[in-house]
């Protein structure tokens, strides 16, 4: 049941648009933000007119987000950020960490990350982020009360193990569409 939950919030993301090694002082809920090579940053509960300050004006797309130049793409909930995507357009203009952005390995990713995430398939790695108790959860555990309380953080490779897309959404976002 918990697989298939969990499963489902990944299908949903993708057709919308744990960590045993994490290294913990490296990526904290603070990393549920994107910076640009001038060090803006635009984060998850941020509102529209920060984000629109930071990217520029943005067009009505698909699923409620708003598109950006430049491979941005940002779902709001009242008017403020509950979804980042990054796609191919964005390589070499934002990044989620220093090291972590579009165009970047796998290997990469598990190494900041770490190596024990959820994942669907070879292409997608998903790591779950509890926001009351702060941390990353494991595929072993139950999926509690609070799952809308969790961050998706989801990693989205190409045919060469490199990413494609990097999403960061609420799973109220994701699952419930608002």
């Amino acid at each position: 049941m918990k697989k298939l939950v969990l499963a489902i919030i990944v299908i949903v993301f993708l057709a919308g648009c744990s960590l045993g090694n994490t290294k913990e002082k490296e990526i904290e809920f603070s990393t549920a933000c994107i910076s640009n090579n001038k060090k803006e940053t635009v984060c998850y509960g941020d509102n529209r007119v920060k984000a629109e300050e930071v990217f520029g004006k943005g067009e009505k797309g698909e699923h409620g987000e708003f598109n950006y130049k430049n491979g941005v793409k940002i779902g709001y909930r009242d008017d403020l950020v509950a979804r980042i995507r990054l796609d191919k357009d964005s390589e070499g203009k934002y990044s989620i960490t220093p090291d972590i952005k579009v165009g970047v390995l796998q290997g990469k990713v598990n190494e900041v990350f770490g190596d024990v995430f959820i994942s669907t398939s070879e292409q997608v790695d998903s790591y779950y982020y509890d926001t009351i108790k702060k941390e990353f959860i494991t595929e072993d555990e139950e999926v509690p009360e609070n799952w809308l309380d969790y961050m998706g953080y989801f990693f989205i490779y190409d045919e060469n193990g490199y990413v494609s897309e990097i999403a960061i959404t609420d799973v109220q976002l994701s699952m419930l569409g608002k």
